[in-house]
């Protein structure tokens, strides 16, 4: 498959410059009758029947362009100059940046339209003509108002954007010490909620969802990558992120862009002297919120108190209960011990170190990027030594290379590679497939605080001590790789793009890009037997008790993905009159994806050697996955614009996907957009609100997006190997059997997405605002039918169009920025989001009875369960807990018995419906799900005279958790578990232990060993949280102090991530996966970073 992948991308390159070569050599109105969409039949001649558009370029062939070399300077208001403020050509990508000391030098056709910006300061606009020296005076304030903004497969001034685009500042995410871009990201874009799921080093996954539809489209430089190249992108690099919300805005992406699409630009080279940059951060890492378990002595009495319940004896006496208490200061741990395993088992610190260094120049034909990023982050486990094993790093690499060969052609090389590498024990990862509940954190969950952990000879654990009741892991093993095995994956990812832009004619270019991505990926998996021990005091020996892990194993997988992406562009910008300008665009688009994975293992060594060929070949086996998926795609967008007033924007996609039939393949996604600059009307700016109501703009679109979440082949009948049978000929041979049922229906699923908006400005920008309300429907939605398709089919149904969904919501940002004087300035923003989802139609059987369905229905809701889709779940009404018998016995009945299991602790449940009983009918909704319906965050930043002090908060709200699985649903299973410390918030009565007693008017919790029912809805947790993401302080250092030593800035600081949290979950990160069984010990928490660094310009 590579070297196919190879050869086609040879081919490719090839077909690349002989393309540009041929529009170099043939004449220009060959080649625009070529490429513009003209059609002429045999009876017709230009003569006869002129084109309107072609008539232009025809009488432009004998008429050279007139073009020239613009230079200027770029200051403040105070005469200081701007470096790096950004020079672009009004409709195109051609552009370049201001040197040091805030020159420029750029090659336009007269006429055109320099566009000069920078951050913090009101964009200008130049026309070129006879002057081309120009002194360039940038204003502060309406920052968000006339900047450049790059939009889908192009840029835009922001008065002009008709759509929901909403951007982050790189700056900003810069700041933050965290692994991944999207968790600098997190909070900072209004209607954008992000989570990390996992703080393991090299597991930092991000769950991006917009507007609750879910996972965006990634574009980095105009090209879809992966979450993880994403992910791992270098914050420094980064230019520009804009996110594109409503379809007006994402149409243009067609597939895979209904859910919103994250836009990065990354930084390019710039003309004038050579600027190094330098960042060096080293921050020190701990856990956010680590359970806490109770004390042995309160597990033991809690144990005694369940055994009453059900007529046992004790399981320990009251006075060996007393002597774990007296000795629970540690006095005498062999003997008396009480283990926080997790405590044990995690590191108060561990550092992570990033070094970057950029270098970036040029002159006036040729601009170069190059940098270079190391990020390394050591694991929070520690193993049996006190150490920790895991070690997790990434290494980045970018450049890029922008040189004009003529004055009409120009070209680009851009390249990128990322490498991690990732070395830990075994069961490093919570939750894997390798080790799915088995992990470090899962196994400290079940270990019970009365085993001991008592040094053996050579360093390692013993077993615990006494019986050991289910436990059967000594996680402190586990978290060692020589004793447990290892756990190592080596990813890499490289991209290469090349690209080539040509003046057809004044405005009017074209433009090609080819690229190249491909990722590896190889993981291994070491797992030894690892013999554990139990002391035996009457021999004073060591006994072996079992092994570690049932056996000595090797998994190796290694995977390979490569990308082939083909671009053609052809952009058009026309202005008429005095008030009149149009562009257009048209893109071709080609997508390849090539996955090829081998995955082999073997089982039973008889040495710890990690490799294959040590194993015996009689437990090996081996699997691969090959499989190619296509797109293409037909983009068009023309945009019109009346004095900067009107704007309007019309789009649309034409796409194909391989994953559907032929007569349902392609798909049609339109949009429609519009805006008006109310500011810009007479009746405004005539009136005293003017000066109050600086900027005022409406915003309206439509559009339809499609979707191919399909997989492939599912309009063919397919088949797969099955099991090895012996037939008549005494032959072992293997078998073949179908998937399941084919439809030959299948074709896209399907949105449409209304957005209005607006955005204003007071006070000349020292107040901005954008609110944003939209409804999307969901429709052709994929899913298999269950209710209308009898189960006696036995067969696997195929995924059918069905289903419909709706989306609404609605999202406001706010921003005050001020300058007292030259020493003082600050800015407060914030962002606010609320979302709601309904499911229209779906063929997912009822949770609740019919009776229920039809009271909800009545108020116009359809509902399913499970927050699968962010939707409403269904629990039973809660009202306290039994203080009395007799309370117990005029109750409605709970058990379907007359509440003769009930007892004083356990939970009243309300009889909604008044029939005497505790049923199905009579649930309510309770909770939104799991994915957060409301999302906010707030940033403040003080500066004077160079100190500055830069706060974050993030939050989330209406959405919580059941907790099931946990101690509360069955707080004593028989392979036990390590009780949290809220269990001692339950019910508990009077009691010879000393243990404290909890009224039933006073206790969270029912009694411990009573009926746990996870449909109460006493047990859903609130997850409303609010978090301080970053909190830095930082100081510049004076011009005249490192001027001598030839350093342009020196900017130190210190800071934290993660470093508060309020939330009603103490013993939980509310940032967890929603996956029920994650809730205790099977995820690896979030950290909290300190650290410091320093930003060196020279």
């Amino acid at each position: 498959m590579k070297n196919k992948l190879l050869k086609t991308t040879f081919g490719l390159s090839r077909c690349f410059f002989i393309g540009i070569i041929s529009l170099l050599l043939l004449p220009i109105d060959a080649v625009a009758g070529k490429l513009l969409p003209i059609e002429i039949s045999k009876e017709e001649s230009l003569a006869s029947k002129p084109h309107p558009h072609f008539a232009i370029i025809h009488s432009s062939r004998n008429v050279p362009v007139p073009r020239a070399t613009i230079t200027g300077t770029v200051t403040d208001a105070n005469g200081e100059p701007i470096p790096g403020a950004t020079v672009i050509i009004e409709g195109f990508s051609q552009g370049t940046v201001t040197d040091l000391d805030g020159k420029f030098s750029i090659e336009a056709d007269v006429g055109a339209v320099l566009v000069i910006s920078f951050i913090g300061f009101r964009s200008e606009r130049i026309t070129v003509g006879n002057q081309t020296q120009f002194e360039i005076v940038l204003s502060e304030g309406e920052t968000s108002l006339d900047e450049v903004v790059v939009v889908g497969y192009g840029t835009q001034i922001e008065s002009r954007i008709t759509g929901s685009i909403a951007r982050a500042d790189p700056e900003d995410m810069a700041r933050v010490s965290t692994p991944t871009v999207g968790q600098a990201l997190q909070g900072r874009v209004a209607g954008v909620f992000i989570k990390n799921q996992n703080g393991q080093p090299g597991q930092n996954k991000t769950a991006i969802n917009i507007r609750g539809f879910g996972e965006p489209l990634y574009i980095v430089d105009g090209l879809p990558v992966d979450e993880a190249v994403f992910s791992n992108l270098n914050p420094n690099d980064i230019e520009e992120l804009n996110v594109l919300k409503d379809a007006a805005s994402a149409a243009v992406y067609g597939a895979r862009a209904g859910n919103g699409v994250v836009l990065v630009t990354t930084k390019r080279g710039s003309s004038g002297d050579v600027r190094f940059s330098y960042r060096g951060d080293i921050g020190f890492q701990g856990l956010t919120m680590v359970p806490k378990v109770i004390d042995a002595w309160e597990y033991m009495t809690l144990f005694n108190m369940r055994n009453l319940d059900r007529g046992l004896g004790f399981r320990w006496t009251p006075e060996t209960v007393a002597e774990f208490r007296a000795h629970n200061d540690g006095s005498d741990p062999e003997n008396y011990p009480s283990v926080d395993m997790f405590d044990m088992v995690t590191r108060d610190a561990s550092p992570m170190i990033t070094h970057d260094l950029s270098i970036r120049g040029g002159n006036d034909r040729a601009r170069y990027f190059i940098s270079g990023n190391i990020f390394d982050q050591t694991g929070l486990e520690r193993n049996v030594f006190g150490e920790t094993d895991t070690r997790f790093k990434r290494y980045n690499i970018r450049g890029n290379l922008d040189v004009d060969v003529t004055e009409k052609f120009s070209f680009n090389f851009d390249m990128s590679y990322n490498l991690q590498d990732f070395y830990g024990p075994r069961n490093a990862f919570e939750g894997t497939d390798w080790s799915q509940g088995q992990g470090i954190f899962a196994r400290s969950g079940r270990w019970r605080p009365f085993h001991s952990v008592v040094e053996l000879p050579g360093g390692h654990r013993e077993f615990p001590r006494g019986a050991p009741e289910g436990q059967t892991v000594n996680p402190l093993n586990l978290a060692s790789a020589d004793i447990g095995g290892s756990q190592e994956f080596n990813r890499s990812f490289i991209d290469f793009k090349l690209g080539g832009e040509y003046q057809l004619l004044q405005g009017l270019s074209t433009r090609a890009t080819i690229n190249y991505q491909g990722t590896s990926l190889q993981e291994k998996m070491f797992q030894k037997r690892a013999p554990e021990y139990r002391y035996n005091p009457d021999t004073e020996t060591h006994e072996f008790v079992r092994a570690l892990n049932a056996d000595t194993r090797v998994e190796r997988q290694n995977s390979q993905t490569e990308n082939i992406n083909f671009q053609y562009f052809l952009n058009g910008d026309h202005s008429f009159g005095e008030n009149h300008s149009l562009t257009s665009m048209y893109v071709f688009e080609f997508i390849q994806r090539d996955f090829e994975r081998i995955d082999a293992s073997r089982i039973g060594y008889e040495f710890p050697i990690a490799q294959l060929s040590a194993g015996p070949p009689s437990q090996q086996f081996n699997n691969d996955v090959i499989n190619r998926n296509k797109r293409v795609g037909h983009i068009s967008r023309i945009a019109y614009n009346y004095a900067d007033k009107y704007s309007l924007e019309v789009s649309a996609r034409y796409d194909g996907s391989m994953r559907f039939p032929e007569d349902s393949r392609w798909g049609f996604f339109p949009s429609v957009s519009g805006a008006w600059n109310i500011s810009d009307e007479g009746f405004m700016q005539n009136s005293s609100i003017s000066n109050t109501l600086t900027y005022l703009k409406l915003r309206g679109s439509w559009g339809r997006l499609g979707f191919d979440a399909a997989g492939n082949f599912q309009f063919l009948p397919t088949f797969s190997f099955d099991n090895f049978y012996i037939f008549q000929d005494d032959l072992l041979r293997r078998t073949i059997s179908t998937d399941g049922l084919p439809n030959p229906n299948i074709t896209w699923e399907k949105m449409d997405i209304v957005n209005f908006g607006l955005d204003a400005s007071f006070w000349g920008g020292m107040i901005e605002g954008t609110f944003d309300v939209f409804r999307r429907h969901r429709f052709d939605v994929l899913g298999q039918r269950i209710l209308d398709v009898p189960p006696v089919v036995g067969a696997v149904l195929p995924q059918q169009n069905f289903q419909e969904f709706e989306n609404r919501g609605l999202e406001l940002s706010l921003r005050h920025n001020n300058t007292i004087n030259s020493n003082w300035n600050y800015s407060i923003g914030g962002n606010f989001g609320i979302y709601e989802e309904t499911v229209i139609n779906t063929d997912e059987p009822d949770f609740i009875n019919k009776e229920v369905e039809r009271r909800e229905k009545e108020i116009g809701r359809r509902v399913i369960t499970g927050g699968r889709n962010n939707v409403n779940v269904f629990y039973l009404q809660t009202d306290g807990l039994f203080a009395s018998q007799e309370e117990i016995d005029n109750w409605a009945d709970i058990d379907g018995n007359g509440n003769r299991s009930i007892q004083i602790g356990d939970a009243r449940v309300i009889d909604r419906n008044g029939d005497g009983r505790i049923t199905d009918a009579d649930q309510y909704i309770a909770t939104s799900g799991t994915q957060p319906r409301m999302t906010f965050g707030f940033q403040t930043r003080v500066e004077w005279k160079g100190l500055e002090l830069v706060t974050f908060w993030q939050g989330a709200s209406r959405f919580g958790w059941n907790l099931t699985w946990s101690e509360f649903e069955s707080p004593f299973p028989s392979n036990g578990v390590a009780l949290q410390k809220d269990i001692t918030e339950a019910y508990i009565p009077e009691n010879e232990f000393g243990l404290p007693a909890v009224s039933a008017s006073s206790a969270r919790w029912p009694r411990a060993s009573g009926r746990f029912n996870s449909d109460y809805d006493m047990f859903l947790i609130d997850g409303t949280y609010l978090r301080l993401k970053q909190l830095q302080v930082g100081y510049t250092l004076p011009v005249e102090l490192i001027d001598g030593l030839g350093l342009r800035r020196v900017k130190v600081y210190a800071g934290g991530t993660n470093l508060l949290t309020f939330s009603d979950i103490d013993f939980l990160d509310p940032e967890i996966d929603e996956n029920p069984r994650q809730f205790f010990g099977n995820y690896h928490p979030q950290t909290r970073v300190v650290n410091v660094g320093v930003e060196i310009d020279f």
